[in-house]
């Protein structure tokens, strides 16, 4: 199923579902985790889409930006209107607000990319990483009881016996 927009022709069936989980989950308080699975596994039109091209938007219309503010204060700085100090010091400040500007995009797709792990009760990159090292810590010890076992095991059956004797009468 797809969802066309009349007026641009554009795939919007993406936004329209999430629209829909987000009042779903509004008055359910918990998204089914069947419904969340199912758009992980599409290929379009899904929330692992979602978690590339939005990004990838907001990238492109940060350095777009930053190509126009630098294109206006070098026409600033040609027309004389403000010197090459004060063009310095307005490229820091604006290269100020896009850091924090990348920052914020960053924040909001990690934000609703935990979101969504945390509705499906999926864990995230840094969960399974602290599992493994836990998992590698577990099996080193389990090797190291092992070899301490069947060194044990081996020294019991290499040891020599002895035999009893009777004393002579």
């Amino acid at each position: 199923m797809e969802i066309i927009d009349n007026t641009t022709g554009e795939d919007i069936t993406s936004s329209v579902v999430s629209q829909l989980l987000a009042k779903e989950q509004k008055e359910k308080d918990e998204v089914p985790t069947s419904i969340l699975i199912d758009l992980l596994r599409r290929s379009s039109g899904t929330v692992t889409d979602y978690a590339k091209r939005f990004p990838a938007f907001w990238k492109t219309a940060l350095t777009t930006a930053e190509e126009e503010i630098d294109k206006a204060i070098k026409t600033l700085v040609k027309n004389k209107d403000i010197s090459s100090d004060e063009a310095g010091d307005l490229r820091k400040e604006l290269a100020g607000y896009l850091d924090s500007s990348r920052k914020w995009v960053t924040q909001q797709v990690d934000h609703r990319l935990q979101d969504v792990l945390g509705a499906m009760k999926l864990a995230s990159r840094e969960q399974v990483a602290a599992l493994s090292e836990k998992i590698d810590a577990l099996t080193e010890k389990i090797e190291q009881l092992e070899k301490a076992r069947d060194a044990e095991a081996s020294s019991k059956k290499t040891a020599p016996k002895v035999k009893p004797q009777m004393p002579e009468k």
